[in-house]
């Protein structure tokens, strides 16, 4: 499987990522708002099935593009933790949309060897078309950001590779 996501039979969005770090390390730029906040959004995260997780948006964090003319590009909205396995599983809801109910988000870790970690994303019930495509690449450039940091890569600008990415998946769609 290449980088971009894939739109299963039921209508979920997956992505895998293989990362040359420890599970633990992953983990943490995941559930860690300051090290999340690099890479996607900000806001604590509870260690605990039940709980909450906060996703505060932020993009002129990620861009030097004002982010005031993108569509929902600073917001906020909380989840709640569905399942919660350190450093291996984290799963929440997503918020709803008009004319979409509320999804859910599953990440997974597995550690492939000593040097490198699988990360599988799954947005479940992505399946209508401006919503599936704007997760899809919203996805797509969080995670090739997270990339850019865990591989100490200077980290891309947001919007350019969102940008990008739009037109990439417009072309794969034909």
């Amino acid at each position: 499987m290449d980088d971009y996501g894939q739109i299963n039979a039921i209508g979920s969005l997956e992505f895998r990522r293989t990362f040359a770090t420890s599970a633990e390390n992953l983990w943490a730029y995941i559930v860690d708002p300051e090290l999340r906040k690099k890479w996607f959004c900000s806001g604590a995260t509870d260690d605990y099935v039940g709980g909450t997780i906060i996703f505060e948006f932020d993009h002129s964090q990620l861009s030097d593009r004002d982010p005031s003319n993108q569509p929902d590009a600073d917001n906020g909205f909380a989840g709640e933790i569905v399942e919660y396995d350190p450093p291996n599983k984290i799963v929440f809801t997503w918020p709803e949309i008009p004319g979409v109910s509320g999804t859910k988000v599953a990440i997974t870790l597995t550690q492939l060897n000593e040097n490198e970690v699988e990360l599988r994303l799954v947005h479940f019930e992505v399946a209508t078309g401006d919503y599936r495509d704007g997760v899809t690449v919203g996805w797509h450039t969080h995670l090739d950001l997270l990339s850019d940091l865990i591989n100490r890569r200077e980290r891309r600008d947001f919007w350019k590779r969102h940008d990008a990415l739009e037109k990439d998946y417009e072309k794969r769609a034909g």
